[in-house]
């Protein structure tokens, strides 16, 4: 019997832990390393949340979460002076959104099918998961936590959504079509000794 129970024990597979672990190491990189500075104060737009995505959407919502949650905080910690929860939460709260609805594609993904059905539903999903959490979750926190001016902290969240947006529904898509082009038959192809 697994840690959930039988009935749950492929909820926290080696897969998946792995998948959080290494996860929340390449967020906090792409965090670190691919990040530029927009023309609007704290907002810095890079692949992080392409990558985000994309685990989300392989791994489901707890990795999602979890990798977002721990990929946040650790920038958070090892570039500013504090952990900052109207960023972590959204990140958590994002890859939860984007893992849960895209149980559909995970299971085409997982037989190597990606195709413009898919890619609609990715899209889709990271949309409204983006709009959500970036117009309303982001915003909100930053005016409770911190008393800052609402149109300063909705700016924000409107310029991290966009951005976000584009880059997830370009990046994210690629990385989900490139994955599913290394399955066939529902297997992932393994490199063979010539």
């Amino acid at each position: 019997m697994g840690l959930m129970g039988k009935k749950h024990s492929h909820f926290f597979t080696a897969e998946t832990v792995n998948a959080i672990i290494w996860g929340s190491l390449i967020f906090f990189l792409l965090g670190k390393f691919t990040s530029s500075p927009s023309f609007i104060p704290g907002v810095s737009i890079g692949a992080t949340y392409a990558f985000l995505a994309f685990l989300a959407a392989r791994y489901g919502p707890a990795a999602g979460f979890l990798a977002g949650f721990t990929g946040q905080y650790l920038f958070d910690i090892f570039t500013s002076y504090a952990p900052q929860w109207e960023w972590i939460l959204p990140s958590a709260i994002l890859g939860a959104l984007i893992g849960l609805c895209a149980g559909r594609i995970r299971s085409g993904a997982g037989r190597g099918i990606f195709g413009p059905r898919e890619m609609l539903i990715f899209n889709g999903t990271q949309i409204l998961a983006n709009a959500a959490v970036w117009l309303l979750v982001a915003p909100a926190l930053g005016a409770a936590i911190h008393a800052e001016p609402v149109s300063l902290v909705f700016r924000r969240g409107l310029m991290e959504g966009a951005a976000n947006i584009l880059i997830v529904g370009i990046a994210g898509t690629v990385l989900l079509y490139g994955y599913t082009k290394t399955i066939i038959g529902g297997r992932k192809t393994e490199k063979t000794a010539s």
